[in-house]
């Protein structure tokens, strides 16, 4: 929560791993009402993706589309095989692309056929979204106060001195944002293993064999991890939450549309042109419209026309979902020999395989999958049929496994039984643990998102029912000997005399966690950082610092 003193939010240290007021220790903070405008402005006028994409005019747009789904493709690829998420390289092409389809004099339809071009047209493509994304991307989180504008030197010069007159420090929004993305996406080398040791260790869930999914319900149960993840990555930005939120008809199925990605795969010019790429070129295959439609026909019947709509993007549809792509261009022929040239127009459907197969995991959660229940996604069934009951157990169970002192599910006799999710002790402090797993929030890199999830987190923790404090007073004020029930072989427990002389804490663990780190007393953390506190003794209560007597 922003320093109590001057409001500015608080901004977090990465060497240090704490949170600080920027005011309170000194540092020269812009004003914020006149950075905002600043941002606005410059994003506006000067760093969108129109002007962006200009740095890419010496090639024409069947090229720049081409490529741009190459390297999302390679992204997904990459993500399927290692684990590791490129972001920038995932998501954005898709909003590049649709800009480009909108604006169809920023390059020439000219195919061109050179592919001397093809490593420079890389190397600027691979420019343009990692240097004028990123800035963007920065001007995007300084209006969404994730980066908290510090003075470095003098106001001066044009647009181009906005990003070297200040040192863009990351915000509690911002450290909220990075550790829901490390718990859930988890594709960052230096975290990497953690996240894997920790979906190992506490979200190894019971779910169907995959060769037993029989139903949409079995595929969402069997993939979850993999779709929430991807559902949360591509709703980060509200951009592009806007472009991967397709609304399908209600009679789609997931397995509808792995049965067009089979059908499409089963045409040799496809199935040759996926097979000359290999792992290293990954570029998407092309194929005729009309072959295209003749495999949406065979999967949709007459349906196709309007599934279609929702998964090809065109200049003349550019708001489908990002699955494939429509390029028309011009290329000159010579019928014979001395014979003029003439001009004839060709059109194509790229299918970028890895993409496809990535992305149909992230739209599961919108498609109705034929469910009788069509107000609730089979997404939100799941979680709490399956996930949030079990992770609580496995919290559990991963604190017995360390030898830890731990009881699950714990009440106390009488009407009103004050359940504690996991009680259990550590270097003398007794923890009341409440354990929730929650589906990801949408758009987390904005104050909306934000927003969005601190209130979930304060109807649950402290709105809804007894707020929990209030629960853990009452544990609080038990004597040695006084019996507790919990879900363990005995039937109860009795507080041990030596609980008395050890402090107490109360905790909130989650798959998630809000942009607070505490609370009217309450710390919260994620299962990553519960592994690593517990199995390598990092520090993951981070600290907060005001310095109330810097303050003017």
């Amino acid at each position: 929560m922003p320093c109590p003193e001057c409001k500015t939010p608080l901004v977090y240290d990465p060497d240090g791993e704490y949170l600080y007021c920027p005011e309170g220790c000194g540092h020269p903070v812009a004003d914020r009402d006149e950075i905002r405008t600043k941002a606005h402005t410059l994003k506006d006028n000067v760093l969108n993706a129109t002007n962006i994409l200009t740095l890419l005019d010496a090639f024409t747009a069947p090229q720049i589309i081409g490529e741009l789904v190459r390297q999302a493709n390679h992204a997904a690829f990459n993500f399927t095989q290692e684990n590791r998420l490129d972001y920038t390289a995932f998501v954005y092409p898709a909003l590049l692309i649709q800009r480009l389809y909108k604006e169809d004099d920023l390059s020439s339809n000219q195919i061109e056929h050179d592919p001397g071009e093809r490593d420079e047209l890389e190397d600027r493509v691979t420019d343009v979204l990692n240097k004028g994304i990123t800035l963007i991307g920065t001007l995007d989180q300084v209006k969404q106060e994730f980066r908290v504008p510090v003075e470095i030197t003098p106001r001066h010069g044009d647009w181009t001195s906005f990003l070297g007159n200040y040192a863009f420090l990351k915000s509690e929004y911002w450290f909220c944002m990075q550790r829901c993305m490390q718990s859930t996406i988890g594709g960052w080398g230096d975290i990497r293993e953690d996240f894997l040791e920790t979906r190992e260790a506490i979200r190894k869930f019971d779910r169907p064999d995959q060769d037993g999914i029989d139903t949409p319900y079995d595929f969402g149960d069997f993939w979850f991890d993999l779709i929430t993840s991807l559902g949360f990555a591509t709703s980060l930005d509200p951009d592009a939450q806007k472009i991967f939120s397709t609304n399908f008809p209600s009679t789609v199925t997931i397995f509808d549309i792995r049965a067009l990605f089979d059908r499409i795969e089963e045409e040799p010019r496809v199935r040759r042109q996926l097979r000359a790429g290999g792992e290293h070129d990954l570029r998407s295959a092309a194929m005729r419209e009309h072959t295209f439609d003749e495999c949406g026909e065979d999967v949709f019947g007459d349906e196709w026309p309007i599934v279609k709509d929702k998964i090809l993007m065109s200049p003349d549809n550019t708001d489908a979902h990002p699955l494939f792509f429509k390029i028309t261009g011009t290329e000159e022929i010579q019928l014979q020999p001395g014979r003029p040239t003439r001009e004839r127009t060709i059109t194509r459907v790229l299918y970028p395989d890895q993409l496809a197969f990535i992305l149909q995991f992230q739209l599961f959660p919108l498609l109705h999958n034929r469910s009788p229940d069509p107000e609730r996604r089979l997404i939100d069934r799941i979680n709490g049929e399956e996930r949030a009951p079990e992770f609580e157990q496995k919290v559990h169970e991963y604190l017995r496994g360390n030898d830890i002192e731990s009881y699950h599910s714990c009440t106390l006799p009488g009407p009103n039984d004050r359940e504690i999710d996991v009680l259990f002790v550590r270097d003398e402090v007794v923890y009341y643990g409440e354990v929730k797993f929650f589906l990801p929030e949408l758009e987390l890199q904005s104050q909306n998102g934000i927003q969005n999830i601190d209130e979930e987190y304060d109807d649950e923790i402290f709105n809804d029912g007894i707020p929990y404090p209030e629960k853990v007073s009452d544990w609080q004020s038990l004597e040695p000997g006084d019996r507790f029930h919990h879900s363990g072989q005995e039937p109860y427990g009795e507080i041990p005399d030596i609980w008395s002389e050890y402090d107490t804490q109360m905790l909130v663990i989650s798959n998630f966690t809000p942009s607070y780190i505490e609370k009217h007393g309450v710390r919260f953390i994620t299962d990553l950082e519960l592994r690593q506190w517990i199995d390598k003794d990092r520090d993951v209560f981070y600290p907060k610092y005001h310095f109330e007597h810097d303050h003017k």
